[in-house]
This record gives structure tokens, C-alpha cells and sequence, in this order.
């Protein structure tokens, strides 16, 4: 009794500590017929990504491959705002508990051109993405809002 104890009590600590996608709700449930590239991500996501927006477990991380206009690094807002047009009334007004949820999803869900994505900066880029005026941020969802809403 007591090894079934400690074995739920050690399983209900890994649980906590993930974050799935099914804590969000998302707006589309696939993205069939649209050309994932354009997003920044590989053809061959498309499989992770339609479970992640059906609030389904991925089989591996998603690589998120758009880079910022400057860098070769890919770009943490550009992956902010396609999550913003993706999940359900969008992220931008998260506070603490709902911000650390969307951190902890994004860090067991993707990764940046390759490189596992960094606290700092993700916690950085999202204080950046949420302090934009009213209409750069409009503008800067133009161009995720063509493609993923056609």
C-alpha cells in the first residue's frame, strides 16, 4: 500500500509539472491546406501540430524555424503571435498562473530552429509582444492572420 502510495504521489508530481496543450483551447483544430512553411514550421509537424490543437500528447517537439529579422535564431514574438491567433480569446492579456502555463507549454512543445527554448529570453520576448502599441501590434499579426485564416 505504501509503494502505490509514493509511486501516485511521485506520478501526480511529473504531471504537474507538464503543461498539455489540452489546458488550451484552440481556435482551429488543424491546419490542413495551409502551407506550414509559411509559419515556420516543417511539413513534416504537420502531425504534432494538428494534436497540439486538438489538445492531444506530440510524439516529438515541434521545430519552429522563423528567424527574427536580425539573427539566425528564431524569433520567440513570431511564434507568440501565431499562438496568440491560435488559442482561444488569445495570450496577450495572460497573467501570472495563465503566463507560466503558456511558458511551461511552449518549452515541453517546440523548439527554435533546433536549440531548446530559453526561459529568459521566452519571459523577455513575451514582455516585449505584450507592451507593443495597439497598432504595431496589429500590424505585426497581419501577416500569421493571411495565412492562417484565408
Amino acid at each position: 500500500m505504501t509503494l502505490l502510495f509514493i509511486g501516485s504521489l511521485n506520478e501526480a508530481r511529473r504531471l504537474s509539472k507538464q503543461v498539455p496543450s489540452g489546458c488550451f483551447q484552440f481556435v482551429k483544430s488543424n491546419l490542413n491546406g495551409i502551407h506550414l512553411p509559411d509559419l515556420g514550421f516543417m511539413e513534416t509537424d504537420q502531425e504534432n501540430i494538428n494534436l497540439v490543437l486538438n489538445g492531444l500528447e506530440i510524439k516529438s517537439k515541434i521545430d519552429f524555424k522563423l528567424i527574427s529579422d536580425n539573427r539566425t535564431a528564431a524569433d520567440y514574438k513570431k511564434l507568440l503571435r501565431i499562438l496568440h491567433l491560435l488559442i482561444n480569446g488569445g495570450i496577450r492579456n495572460f497573467k501570472k498562473e495563465r503566463k507560466e502555463q503558456l511558458f511551461k507549454f511552449i518549452e515541453s512543445t517546440f523548439t527554435l530552429n533546433g536549440s531548446e527554448v530559453k526561459r529568459t529570453s521566452l519571459n523577455s520576448r513575451f514582455s516585449e509582444f505584450v507592451n507593443e502599441s495597439e497598432t504595431e501590434f496589429s500590424e505585426n499579426l497581419k501577416e500569421f492572420q493571411k495565412i492562417l485564416f484565408r
